[in-house]
């Protein structure tokens, strides 16, 4: 899908090369684009190439602290943790929060939004007790703002629940994904997806734990659905 896309979006920046400067507006939009899809093709070097020189166009038209320039640099964030350079995805993703957190309020959902994002980075990174503080920030405020039913809140549990289990409290993380699984209950069918993805990653947490007859239990009610 995204090989097949790959050849129209270069041609759609073509024709805005053409048209247009350099860092027009419809020209970087088109640049924007296409390293998006080259990430998701799996070219993510040449995405990053690109990616960067989005973020400099932006900054060049509109200056380091606008919105544009916040969302390239958050977009060459995800390119570079796809390319597993999680040192250089943790520092943009650092510059976002702190942009994102100066522009809107620390309770703003975008902030809020780039807090989960760094706490991805960090995970990855190795850096657990960072992405745990952090991603437990983003657990409140979701919680705070919507409840504790809503979609972005069950994603923050989801997320602190598999942090915690990487850093074996598993206790914790159990309590967290027994939440997940009931909340997800509630709001669908049986046989959602969901509902089944937070049955099985219950049920690696309390194998785990050496829980192994309950683990053994929603591992059945997996395979029933």
């Amino acid at each position: 899908m995204w090989n097949e896309a790959e050849p129209f979006q270069r041609q759609i920046l073509k024709v805005h090369a053409r048209k247009s400067k350099d860092n027009h507006f419809n020209t970087v939009g088109a640049m924007s684009n296409l390293a998006f899809i080259l990430m998701r093709a799996g070219k993510v070097q040449e995405a990053e190439d690109i990616g960067q020189q989005v973020l400099n166009a932006q900054r060049e038209i509109f200056g380091s602290s606008h919105p544009d320039t916040i969302i390239a640099m958050e977009n060459l964030t995800t390119i570079l943790r796809k390319a597993r350079k999680v040192q250089e995805a943790e520092d943009f993703g650092k510059q976002v929060l702190k942009a994102q957190t100066k522009l809107f309020g620390s309770d703003h959902p975008e902030t809020i939004i780039a807090t989960e994002n760094l706490t991805i980075t960090l995970r990855e990174a190795g850096k657990l007790q960072e992405a745990e503080n952090f991603q437990q920030q983003v657990l409140n405020a979701w919680t705070e703002s919507f409840g504790s039913s809503h979609p972005h809140t069950i994603r923050a549990m989801r997320n602190l629940a598999r942090i915690s289990r990487d850093t074996g409290m598993l206790q914790e993380a159990e309590n967290f994904q027994q939440q997940v699984l009931n909340a997800q209950i509630e709001a669908f069918e049986s046989s959602h997806p969901d509902i089944i993805r937070a049955m099985e990653n219950l049920a690696i947490t309390l194998r785990q734990a050496q829980k192994l007859e309950e683990a053994e239990k929603f591992g059945q009610q997996v395979l029933k659905v």
